[in-house]
């Protein structure tokens, strides 16, 4: 009787659209190719886990946006930003609808091993990353796989923080104006650019020469301003934060996905979808439980 009373309660949220600022992609290609490539499968797995598990952390909702050949700009401006680390096959059509996403405003995010292939997994008979070298302002000087009796690289990001660089490393050769967002250290390429952005019309791009932790996601998700949510709440790791919309009102879900309570800081007043109570202050949610705000 509960569960029916709360789901007529939530019958105005059918027809909503989840909401994401920033969208993490994946493309049919690349998945397939990724099983035969050591050097890229493996990589692309360990991305994809370090930038979930710090979009969730940091309680950032996020979108999986699959690049195919129906993909169009229209369908990439509802993002602030774009992930898409490890992509060997990258068309130079890809690229354009890359480039027109940027410089409209977008941010695009590339890892190690990007571009240099084509559709049929054939090497382009260019430097790396290929067609994306313009977009992100570099190439590949150097590229090595971790040693396995060599000390762990590490990068020096903005001169401050340093986090490792597991599995492979890329060298990267700037060509034109870009920013040098982290430097190598502790290993013989110290001091060379591991990381860059390059301002790109009204957007940028960056480029990672390495494959992707939950530390430098984490780091990156700072940089991009995407943990906006700390203006409203102050939540603990176990709460996943989502947001839905419909006819110019969001709703907002907190759920716990912990076994035990936990209590998150309700910043400013919103209404209980379910309960019709306002909701403001330190709420604690049950284990398992869900907050549904407007």
């Amino acid at each position: 009787m509960m569960v029916s009373k709360e789901l007529h309660q939530l019958g105005k949220i059918a027809g909503s659209t989840y909401q994401a600022e920033i969208a993490y992609m994946t493309n049919y290609d690349n998945d397939w190719d990724g099983e035969f490539d050591a050097w890229v499968g493996p990589y692309a797995s360990k991305s994809k886990d370090a930038w979930f598990k710090a979009l969730q952390y940091n309680h950032v909702p996020v979108d999986a946006y699959n690049l195919n050949h129906d993909s169009s700009l229209e369908d990439l401006k509802k993002y602030k930003v774009i992930v898409y680390p490890h992509a060997a096959i990258i068309t130079k059509e890809q690229v354009e609808l890359f480039e027109a996403y940027v410089k409209q405003g977008g941010r695009i995010i590339f890892g190690c091993r990007s571009g240099y292939k084509d559709e049929t997994g054939q090497t382009y008979m260019k430097a790396f990353p290929g067609y994306l070298a313009d977009l992100v302002g570099v190439t590949v000087e150097e590229f090595t796989r971790e040693a396995p009796f060599e000390a762990v690289p590490r990068i020096q990001f903005k001169g401050l923080d340093e986090v490792e660089t597991n599995d492979f490393n890329e060298v990267l050769k700037p060509h034109c104006d870009v920013e040098i967002v982290g430097t190598f250290t502790n290993a013989h390429f110290e001091g060379k650019p591991a990381l860059v952005k390059r301002n790109y019309g009204k957007g940028s791009s960056y480029y990672f020469g390495g494959v992707f932790n939950l530390e430098l996601a984490n780091l990156l998700i700072e940089e991009l301003q995407l943990n906006t949510y700390q203006n409203r709440f102050e939540l603990p790791e176990e709460i996943e934060l989502a947001i839905r919309h419909k006819d110019g009102k969001d709703f907002i879900f907190l759920l716990n996905y912990a076994h035990t309570a936990q209590e998150v800081v309700v910043k400013k007043e919103y209404k209980d979808a379910i309960t019709g109570d306002h909701v403001t202050g330190k709420v604690t949610l049950g284990p398992f439980d869900v907050l549904v705000l407007e």
